[in-house]
């Protein structure tokens, strides 16, 4: 599913995007795999790699009960985490 923009909701230095496949990258999958980062969320007992986490991110945009959103730190200029 891709939707045309991307949807944005932007507040103090922090946007919200709606998190699509060509999000996934090496990056993000880093920090879901990083113990300081993920210490206190659900992913962090599961090992993750790019092909589990395209899964997961075209799972979250099929599916009617779930939205997932990516954060981006406008001062960073990067994805820092999803909602």
């Amino acid at each position: 599913m891709r939707l045309e923009p991307t949807p944005r909701w932007s507040s103090h230095g922090v946007d919200l995007f709606l998190l699509t496949p060509e999000h996934v990258g090496q990056s993000y999958v880093g920090w879901l795999n990083d113990r300081e980062v993920n210490r206190y969320i659900e992913s962090r007992f599961a090992r993750h790699d790019l092909a589990s986490t395209d899964a997961f991110v075209r799972a979250m945009l099929a599916s009617d009960d779930n939205l997932l959103l990516g954060i981006r730190s406008a001062p960073l200029d990067r994805h820092v985490g999803n909602i």
